[in-house]
């Protein structure tokens, strides 16, 4: 088995990279690229390494050995909006001190949805904006750009 800068990709997880569907493999990637890129900013424990410059995002999965995807591919838009959308809710939730089981409870959903948004697995709609941002007592920022930190809630003024 060949390491790649420390990481070493086991038989079953390019076997799993390798069965994914197109659209599943996008997902992986351009989380894998967030990680990548900007680990450090979300918190990860990276210790500064860009994984890109690394290798590790090259090597034993052909498919990340290719010329980059458009910008304007709508999936992957859809991807990183969700992703974004996802950080900023954990970042506000965090932020007062809410466990998830009390943002569920304040927003009138379940523990399972609130998560499925962290995780980036959950689309921004404008009402669940509006009603995220009422149990969040926020309001909702964007800026151009479908990246992390083009969405989050603000604490309303006092």
């Amino acid at each position: 088995m060949r390491e790649l800068c420390g990481f070493e990709i086991e038989p079953e997880v390019r076997k799993w990279l390798d069965d994914l569907s197109d659209s599943d493999f996008k997902r992986v990637d351009e989380v894998a690229g967030l990680l990548a890129e900007k680990g450090t900013e979300l918190g990860g424990g990276l210790g500064g390494i860009d994984l890109r410059e690394a290798g590790v995002m090259v090597g034993y999965h052909t498919r990340w050995v290719r010329p980059e995807a458009p910008a304007e591919d709508p999936e992957r838009i859809a991807i990183r909006e969700a992703l974004a959308f996802g950080k900023a809710l954990y970042d506000r939730r965090t932020a007062l001190g809410l466990s998830v089981a009390q943002l569920a409870e304040r927003a009138g959903m379940t523990e399972d949805d609130v998560e499925c948004i962290e995780e980036g697995g959950t689309a921004p709609t404008v009402p669940l904006l509006r009603l995220l941002a009422a149990a969040l007592d926020a309001d909702v920022r964007l800026t151009p750009g479908h990246d992390v930190g083009s969405l989050w809630f603000e604490a309303h003024a006092a």
